[in-house]
């Protein structure tokens, strides 16, 4: 899957876009995954299942509904 598809890459996005001074190093540091790991998100999509803390994480970061971020994760895998 392509990183400009990925669901979770675009809720990233968009809340970084309404948060200019978050880094995606920030935003590993948030969803406690490393830069690198979000560096393969965006060029390579969303490749395995998420853990549920990071999912946690991603929803309380860019503050909108777990059930959202979930969502995301489902197409982005594939799940759904």
């Amino acid at each position: 899957m392509a990183a400009t598809t990925s669901r979770l890459v675009q809720l990233i996005d968009w809340y970084r876009s309404e948060h200019p001074d978050v880094t995606d190093a920030e935003m590993a540091r948030r969803l406690g995954v490393s830069r690198a790991n979000l560096s393969q998100w965006r060029s390579a999509g969303i490749r395995g299942w998420p853990a549920r803390s990071t999912l946690v994480a991603l929803a309380e970061a860019i503050g909108r509904p777990y059930g959202e971020v979930l969502d995301a994760a489902l197409v982005d895998t594939g799940y759904a």
